[in-house]
């Protein structure tokens, strides 16, 4: 026979199993919430970068990290890009 001062009642056990089910439920909801906020503030910024209409866009949008280095050289990438042909159209070379 085990120690009866420490085992759980059959109503604990279900209450904390609804409680893990209820906590898995906002946690999904939070991840979803979370890629709506993102792709709002990138739509945002796309939005903004193309308005003038003159067919220019200089946006390149990354969700990344500063501990992602392959991302962080992407958008290294992408920014050098975005200077080069600001200068080529600059001097009428593209």
């Amino acid at each position: 026979m085990g120690c009866l001062g420490n085992s759980k009642t059959e109503d604990q056990r279900n209450e904390e199993k609804a409680q893990r089910e209820a906590n898995k439920k906002i946690e999904r909801q939070l991840q979803k919430d979370k890629q709506i906020y993102r792709y709002f503030i990138r739509d945002e910024f796309l939005r903004i970068s193309t308005a003038s209409g003159d067919g220019r866009h200089y946006c390149y949008p990354h969700f990344t990290c500063a501990v992602d280095t392959e991302n962080i050289r992407r958008v290294f990438s992408d920014c050098r890009d975005i200077i080069q042909r600001m200068h080529l159209r600059q001097y009428e070379l593209l």
